[in-house]
């Protein structure tokens, strides 16, 4: 295709003479590759990273990366054979780039056809992240490593759309995306997606175990959809399970999406639903987490004023909680039939 600003190609690169003015002299592709790096993640494809001026900005870019500055992560589309891909790995992490292997066989037929369903997929904007969540989420349940299931890492790509209209369509799904799912978006952290969309931006969670007021950051409308669908998981012990290890402590909004759940009239069996009560309750009742405060009150008490302050947090302090252990949900597996549970 020719540019309209060079007709002639004098900007091309096809010589070394021609690498040499945009990398050494002139400097423009250098420029151009910083910026690129600096703004986002870069996939090569069919390139060898092999040029001394690239390997040289590769590995700026990567003690940059170390230091925590703002650098985009590299990644290469490489075939190879199954028995080559443990060195080909070494090799392109070497490089500083994240290598994704491919099988080479029928001349590279694999990356035709994925290169062609992305384009596709892209082309089709919301539509085809919908159709790839519609077709596979349903019947699929995630095994460990995630990354290496593709359709797996498709449905996870799809569900991270920005908007959350995605992430709504899988919690909305009919049938039911199985609870497998939650560990393979937990490990891609989207129950806790920075608000903000650099890196230093806030991340509010579904659970996190330091809440301590009712107005925390706000969710990401993908953590946030997500939690609609954990919602229809309430009544799955492996949910209370995953609460309870994560800290207990539920984002107000992710509480009113519980509580509404369960004044939905969802059937639940006696013990989960008076569970799933108390932690989804605006009350402070279970135990979260500790506050240092407490541990001075040892020396303030004698010394200091006994003022209300100091009264509400020895009030505070001396509270009973409810602890909840992981073993809680298997309890309720053997408990299940009772028609009620006993805290002890």
């Amino acid at each position: 295709m020719i540019n309209d600003r060079d007709p002639d190609g004098h900007t091309l690169v096809l010589t070394g003479a021609d690498f040499g003015t945009a990398y050494l002299t002139e400097r423009w592709a250098s420029r151009f590759v910083s910026e690129l790096f600096r703004r986002f993640p870069v996939l090569f494809v069919g390139y060898s990273v092999e040029d001394p001026v690239i390997r040289y900005m590769m590995d700026a870019f990567a003690a940059d990366r170390i230091l925590g500055e703002g650098v985009g992560r590299a990644y290469v589309l490489d075939g190879s054979l199954a028995a080559e891909r443990p060195d080909k790995t070494a090799v392109w992490e070497a490089k500083g780039v994240i290598p994704i292997l491919y099988d080479s066989d029928d001349d590279h037929r694999a990356l035709h056809v994925t290169l062609a369903k992305w384009a596709d997929c892209h082309a089709s904007g919301l539509l085809g992240r919908e159709n790839i969540i519609t077709e596979h989420a349903s019947s699929k349940k995630p095994v460990k490593p995630f990354d290496d299931d593709p359709v797996v890492s498709q449905v996870l790509w799809a569900i991270s759309e920005p908007s959350g209209h995605s992430a709504l369509v899988f919690a909305r799904l009919d049938p039911l995306p199985p609870l497998e799912w939650l560990e393979a978006l937990e490990e891609r952290g989207l129950f806790r997606v920075a608000v903000s969309p650099d890196e230093g931006g806030i991340r509010a969670a579904l659970v996190d175990p330091g809440y301590r007021s009712d107005s925390p950051s706000p969710l990401h409308p993908v953590t946030r959809a997500l939690g609609e669908w954990l919602a229809r998981h309430i009544d799955n012990p492996e949910l209370l399970n995953w609460v309870v290890r994560s800290g207990c402590s539920l984002h107000p909004d992710f509480r009113d999406i519980l509580r509404r759940r369960l004044d939905s009239g969802a059937n639940l069996p006696p013990a989960l639903k008076q569970i799933w009560g108390i932690i989804a309750s605006e009350a402070p009742i279970v135990w979260k987490k500790a506050q240092w405060s407490w541990f001075h009150l040892h020396a303030r008490l004698p010394a200091g004023e006994w003022n209300t302050v100091l009264r509400l947090e020895l009030l505070d302090a001396i509270t009973p909680v409810l602890a909840l252990e992981q073993y809680l949900a298997s309890l309720l597996l053997l408990e299940r039939r009772r028609e009620a549970f006993i805290f002890v």
